[in-house]
């Protein structure tokens, strides 16, 4: 037979195999793998992997339907706005047990002022860096005509971190305000 598909012969018997198919193939170095792993069982990447058995105390074994009115509804699902870490489920669990219900606010106010604190801390960390730099040039070379550049440049930088420090304690300032008003 020509092509991509050859018959083998068994060398013991001379008899000719039929072709076998890439997926018995796979299947059959499985399980010779399963074989090989028997000794280490923690090794056989075929074994189950399932979830470990919940605690008897943990364990919800009773299922509850209930119905409530559109108002007790309304209430339950603003209650789950609220929360986006429950689920419907969850949240009349949390009722039932009377543990506390966690209610997350956020100000989207406080947007704009945390995006402005995050590029001041940028600008500032970038400023450091090069202060850094030329301490490391002001430190390699000994000529005081150098170290007299080097040292009118890192003041320079000292500079352009005095107004950034100051919108830095004004949106500060800002939210103190705001919070302690509250």
């Amino acid at each position: 037979m020509t092509g991509p598909f050859r018959i083998q012969s068994n060398s013991v018997t001379g008899m000719r195999a039929p072709f076998t198919a890439p997926s018995k193939m796979y299947c059959q170095r499985r399980q010779l793998f399963a074989r090989s792993c028997r000794a280490w069982p923690h090794h056989n990447i075929y074994s189950s992997m399932g979830r470990k058995p919940t605690a008897d105390h943990r364990r919800l074994s009773y299922r509850l339907t209930t119905h409530v009115n559109e108002k007790k509804y309304r209430e339950l699902e603003a209650l789950l706005r609220q929360n986006s870490k429950m689920d419907m489920s969850t949240l009349i669990r949390t009722i039932l047990e009377n543990r506390q219900v966690k209610i997350y606010v956020h100000d989207e106010t406080l947007d704009n002022w945390m995006d402005e604190l995050s590029q001041l801390r940028a600008e500032i960390r970038a400023i450091g860096v090069n202060i850094n730099q030329i301490t490391r040039h002001f430190n390699t070379y000994p000529e005081p005509v150098r170290k007299n550049a080097y040292a009118s440049m890192a003041f320079d930088e000292y500079l352009k971190v005095q107004p950034r420090i100051e919108a830095i304690w004004d949106i500060l300032k800002k939210l103190s305000e705001k919070w302690l008003r509250e």
